[in-house]
């Protein structure tokens, strides 16, 4: 336990500051929730009335029309699903981060049990880098709307080839791609990571 009249280590009120920006930064994270359901509502919304127009028997398909509005409502599903992974991203490293001046601080003790201490705790993330919770939950609504949007599509307009092509195309970026480009993004931070041992180390030879 610090003594009382101690004084603060030089950069300590700096690294408090920082712990409280990172907080709010991650509270942030969790409360854009909104954009998600903008995005899905815009790419559902636009191909029901595809299907509205093409179920319409008094006018001909128009494949064009049809073809480029499919791949509009695809293409911004996969950016939700992509932006999904880089808020997860931007999730993780924003807890790294946390607990990296937490260390520090020396302040490791006062966190609950749960919440991610060592760089140790993080090697799970360095091994799959998925988003947490409600936006993974949102993360697999984007990949499931561009499966369900590319079967509906390839078997109403005629064209199940070209169809088919694009969403397993794009969905190979956002659910195969993507995982692992986020996942290597944060592997490359956690390996540079080693002067979490040495604070530790310290700590348990001071007797804290």
């Amino acid at each position: 336990m610090d003594k009382p009249n101690e004084s603060p280590q030089p950069g300590e009120d700096v690294l408090k500051e920082m712990h409280k920006t990172f907080l709010e930064a991650l509270r942030q994270r969790e409360q854009e929730i909104f954009s998600y359901l903008t995005t899905l509502g815009l790419a559902l919304g636009g191909f029901a009335w595809l299907m509205v127009q093409a179920a319409d028997k008094q006018h001909a398909l128009d494949k064009t029309l049809f073809m480029f509005g499919t791949f509009g409502a695809l293409a911004l599903l996969a950016f939700g699903a992509l932006y999904a992974l880089s808020l997860g991203y931007n999730y993780r490293y924003l807890t790294f981060q946390l607990a990296k001046i937490e260390n520090v601080l020396k302040i490791k003790t006062a966190m609950l049990d749960g919440w991610p201490r060592t760089v140790k705790d993080f090697e799970k993330y360095a091994q799959k880098c998925d988003p947490p919770e409600i936006i993974k939950v949102f993360w697999y609504a984007f990949n499931a709307g561009i499966l369900l949007i590319t079967v509906f599509a390839a078997i109403v307009s005629g064209m199940p080839i070209r169809i088919c092509t694009m969403g397993v195309a794009l969905l190979i970026i956002s659910a195969g791609c993507g995982p692992r480009y986020f996942t290597r993004k944060f592997r490359g931070l956690w390996v540079r990571e080693h002067s979490w041992e040495s604070i530790e180390k310290e700590e348990v030879q001071s007797g804290k």
